[in-house]
């Protein structure tokens, strides 16, 4: 990098980048405009040996366009993943198994959740919402196996006392 291509770069920039802000304000949303001008100076900076001398403008409004277009097409992808990832998300687990449980020891179930520790409710979601085992638990938490084991023991044990102090509580 000389001085004189930074030099003569900066007048180029500062000569075009009016245009190349108006072409992209028209391809996308006003919070890509940065995003695109930014990649198409970017590009005229690597490729700047290459822009023709009679219509630098056009080159660049060439650049900006290609640039949009890939926005736009990533907007797209990203758009349709998100969607394809929400139709898959599964039902609640209250929907899944809506005809074996009986709505009141689900019930009984979240109160007692509700009242067990926070590092008691992460040990027993690791373990039953998220199917973990206490291998992969501990390499989680970063702690060893063993003491997941103990500690997932002793959650599942106050879960089972709460359950029945609720269901105590009820009748």
């Amino acid at each position: 990098m000389t001085l004189e291509r930074e030099a003569t770069f900066s007048s180029f920039f500062h000569e075009h980048e009016p245009a190349v802000r108006r072409t992209a304000r028209g391809l996308v949303t006003q919070s890509e405009v940065d995003h695109v001008v930014a990649a198409t100076f970017t590009t005229a900076w690597r490729r700047f040996a290459e822009i023709p001398d009679g219509a630098p403008r056009a080159w660049l409004v060439g650049v900006t366009r290609n640039h949009s277009r890939n926005l736009t097409r990533s907007r797209r992808r990203r758009t349709m993943l998100v969607d394809t990832l929400t139709a898959l998300r599964p039902m609640d687990a209250a929907d899944l198994f809506a005809d074996r449980v009986d709505p009141l020891e689900l019930a009984r179930l979240h109160a007692a959740v509700a009242r067990l520790s926070e590092q008691d409710r992460e040990l027993i979601r690791l373990a039953v919402w998220q199917e973990l085992q206490p291998a992969e638990i501990a390499a989680a938490m970063g702690t060893d196996a063993s003491a997941v084991r103990v500690r997932l023991h002793r959650a599942r044990r106050r879960l089972i006392l709460l359950m029945n102090e609720t269901s105590a509580d009820q009748d």
